[in-house]
């Protein structure tokens, strides 16, 4: 815990952690529409894995950020399971891009369990926090 009051210490690692995780969602969004536009330009044909990478990537970016923000913010154990939801997620799109060849989603399925593990964390499960 950071204190009798505040947010405690691996709340913080883990909504920083998200943060960071946003942030590199939102860059290989943007390399994957930059990649999306050569292959149309390119007259090939998008697999629907493609599509489903395309898609997902900035939606699970920008709820990265949202969870984050209230993983710090909030004082409810609804907002630690969404979070852990949302990794969970995270950890099946990285699998899809497994399967699309790449090896970069194996950092990322190790990040999400980073972040599931310091929510999951015996002293964290539970507990209530004041953010005042």
């Amino acid at each position: 815990m950071s204190g009798k009051r505040g947010v405690p210490k691996v709340l913080w690692a883990a909504g920083i952690i998200m943060y960071l995780q946003a942030v590199t969602s939102m860059y290989v969004a943007s390399v994957q529409l930059g990649e999306v536009m050569r292959q149309v330009r390119g007259g090939e044909e998008l697999s629907g894995l493609t599509y489903l990478a395309f898609v997902l990537d900035p939606v699970v970016a920008v709820l990265l950020a949202v969870a984050a923000t209230a993983l710090i913010t909030s004082q409810r154990s609804v907002v630690r399971l969404f979070a852990i939801i949302l990794e969970a997620v995270g950890i099946a799109e990285a699998a899809i891009n497994l399967f699309s060849g790449r090896l970069q989603p194996m950092l990322a399925i190790v990040i999400a369990l980073v972040v599931i593990g310091l929510l999951l964390a015996p002293n964290i499960r539970g507990a209530s926090y004041d953010t005042r």
